[in-house]
């Protein structure tokens, strides 16, 4: 026993030891971005911006949590991006940890074992840790709440430490991500299957803290306590209905699932399921996703959520993967039972699909990294801007420009639009030019030939080979140009002596 005990405390800290490496193997090859999208951006852009405007409550459309774990690294550390990335690389090698353990408890040690090592090489949580995603301390609190909860209803000592840590778990995951909010009666009713009606009843109250009070700031802010939802429902009802076909937006999500584990372990996890169900073992993982997953395909289905930002889908893989290790646990046991000659087989096998994981996590970071020309801008901001400036960035990229140009906030002026259109805001152009006349601006020419698509070509439509202009009372000379993007000089012409 002593020994058994020993040799699974060195698998787990050699899961562990592989997790922290190939993490920061990842922040070392590659940015801060996750996708094109460029959300790892956007939110230190976001907290950037809250900073500037006196710091109230957080924009209630995004948790608020983020922000403030932003500000407070920004705060320790002086830099708005490594000790972000950095942080995301510890969180995420505990949630390495929290997940085995979760599995260690439900399951058992062989399935914590393979468990632990696949999401070790997770190809979506690899990809999102070295980045400034909510996404990482997001599974990092989710992970964490799942293994007290776990322990919690499984156990009756150290209950009401359980119902503390899971509480703060669950409530962490839903401070940055509002679809843990759908996780809550799921996990709710599972404590009340067991008979734990007094815990329950604290796990709720304590849960039900953090909704309220966000709900009240939100009415205070806007007078309807669910505008955050109504927000991201209408952005993404102005382009689903003409980007996704009816199949697209019911498959959308098992289509992220199945890039972000790999084929093998999205094969593993289909079988696992099966065998779930037919043994009743390991059911408590599909029972705390059937809602929440459910919920998401009804909201893309009805155009109000898109499925294709694969950030979305690293909860439901991440209680999807169980049934990838309850699969491998299920071939040990059989292998050990049957033919234990060929055990070495299954075990090159979970060590080939570690590295393809891998692997793949590391094709796809390569994929997603932002293209070389809008780099090169930012390296030109960096080596020509100065303090004096004042930079009209495009919108495509805007955060990343932001950040990585080394300027402060109050360098960059913008546009502002009318909400849900191509449409400039009224006077607004004027305004800007006024109060804040650009002497930077930089055009992006991707999208100049495709309608409805907001851009600084808009106000100055200067055509892409023109390295000359003049609009709006300013006369514009070309300073740089690679790909699809120009940067040019914005002055204002000294005026004519009689």
């Amino acid at each position: 026993m002593r020994k058994q005990l020993k040799r699974e405390t060195l698998y787990f800290w050699g899961i562990i030891a592989l997790a922290l490496g190939l993490r920061l193997v990842f922040f070392h090859q590659f940015g801060n971005i996750f996708s094109h999208e460029g959300e790892s951006y956007s939110k230190i852009n976001l907290a950037r911006g809250w900073v500037y405007g006196g710091m109230p409550y957080p924009d209630p459309n995004f948790g608020p949590l983020h922000t403030w774990l932003i500000y407070a690294l920004y705060w320790l550390f002086g830099d708005w991006v490594t000790p972000l990335r950095l942080f995301g690389v510890i969180v995420g090698t505990f949630s390495v940890a929290f997940f085995y353990g979760a599995l260690r408890e439900e399951l058992g040690a062989k399935e914590a074992l393979f468990g632990g090592l696949l999401y070790a090489a997770f190809p979506m949580h690899l990809r999102a840790s070295p980045t400034g995603l909510a996404e990482t301390p997001y599974i990092f609190f989710l992970t964490m709440g799942l293994y007290a909860f776990l322990r919690l209803r499984n156990r009756e000592q150290n209950q009401w430490f359980n119902v503390l840590v899971a509480a703060v778990g669950f409530t962490g995951a839903g401070m940055l991500r509002y679809e843990a909010w759908l996780f809550l009666p799921v996990l709710c009713l599972l404590l009340l299957l067991k008979r734990k009606i007094a815990a329950t009843f604290v796990f709720g109250l304590l849960c039900a803290i953090f909704p309220l009070v966000h709900m009240y700031e939100t009415y205070k802010l806007t007078g309807d306590p669910t505008n955050f939802s109504k927000v991201a429902a209408t952005i993404a009802h102005q382009y689903m209905p003409w980007v996704y076909s009816d199949f697209e937006r019911l498959t959308g999500w098992s289509v992220n699932i199945f890039n972000g584990v790999g084929a093998p372990a999205a094969a593993l996890l289909l079988i696992g399921l099966l065998y779930s169900l037919s043994k009743r073992q390991g059911w408590i993982f599909a029972a705390i996703l059937a809602a929440p997953f459910a919920a998401v395909h009804y909201k893309s289905y009805t155009n109000t959520m898109d499925p294709s930002l694969e950030r979305y889908s690293l909860s439901f893989a991440t209680l999807l993967l169980p049934y990838a290790a309850l699969s491998l646990a299920s071939v040990h046991d059989w292998l050990r039972s049957h033919r234990p000659e060929f055990m070495h087989v299954l075990t090159a096998a979970v060590l080939v699909i570690a590295g393809y994981q891998t692997y793949l996590g590391y094709t796809q970071a390569q994929v997603n990294q932002l293209p070389i020309d809008i780099q090169n801008v930012v390296k030109w901001l960096r080596n020509n801007a100065t303090d004096k400036d004042r930079v009209l960035a495009d919108k495509q990229f805007h955060p990343y420009v932001v950040i990585e140009s080394g300027l402060e906030h109050e360098n960059f002026v913008s546009i502002e639009w009318e909400a849900g259109t191509d449409k400039i805001q009224e006077n607004a152009l004027e305004r800007m030019l006024t109060e804040k006349t650009p002497t930077i601006v930089i055009l992006d020419y991707t999208f100049a030939n495709i309608p409805h698509v907001n851009s600084n070509l808009d106000a100055f439509p200067i055509p892409k080979d023109e390295d000359r202009a003049a609009f709006h009372g300013l006369e514009f000379v070309k300073e740089f140009q690679e790909g699809n993007y120009a940067v040019f000089r914005a002055v204002k012409p000294e005026p004519i002596q009689p």
